[in-house]
C-alpha cells in the first residue's frame, strides 16, 4: 500500500514547515479510519490510543482497558506501521513539537472528542454510500 498523503503538492518531498490545518485534519482523518477499519476498534477505542501503547518497533498496539483491567494486544502489518510513524513525525510538526499523548489529536494537540469521529464515521458512510448492514460491526460501533 503507497501512501502519499504526507507528500507535497508538487511531489517533491515532505513539508519543511508546519502543515495547513486543512491538509493536517485530512491525513489525520483517513488514518484515523484506516487504523479503526484495520484493527477492528472501537471508536472509543481508537480515540484512546495513546503512543506510550504503541511500540513502532516491533509493531504491536497494547490497548488497555480501564474498567476491567484487560488489555488487548494486536499486531500492526508493514503497511500500518510504515503510515503511524510517519505520521508522528507529521502530527510533532503540525502541533510545534508539543509532547502528546494520544495518536490522534486536534491541529493544537488536544484529544479528539468522540462525537467527532462518530460524526466523521457517518459522513464516511454517507459518501462512499455503503449500506451500513454490509460494514462489519457498523451498528457497534458507530452508535447509529
Amino acid at each position: 500500500m503507497k501512501f502519499l498523503g504526507f507528500d507535497s503538492a508538487n511531489g517533491s518531498g515532505e513539508y519543511s514547515g508546519r502543515p495547513s490545518k486543512k491538509h493536517f485534519n485530512r491525513i489525520r482523518n483517513l488514518i484515523m479510519l484506516l487504523t479503526k477499519f484495520e484493527l477492528n476498534l472501537s471508536t472509543r477505542e481508537v480515540v484512546g490510543l495513546r503512543w506510550q501503547g504503541l511500540n513502532l518497533h516491533s509493531g504491536l498496539l497494547l490497548l488497555r482497558q480501564d474498567q476491567r483491567g484487560l488489555e488487548k494486544q494486536y499486531n500492526l502489518d508493514e503497511d500500518l506501521l510504515w503510515i503511524l510513524k510517519r505520521w508522528r513525525k507529521y502530527q510533532a510538526r503540525g502541533t510545534y513539537y508539543k509532547a502528546l499523548e494520544h495518536v490522534f489529536t486536534d491541529y493544537e494537540g488536544r484529544p479528539l472528542p468522540v462525537l467527532y469521529v462518530y460524526s466523521l464515521q457517518l459522513l464516511w458512510f454517507l459518501n462512499t454510500f455503503i449500506p451500513l448492514n454490509l460494514v462489519p460491526n457498523a451498528p457497534r460501533d458507530s452508535g447509529f
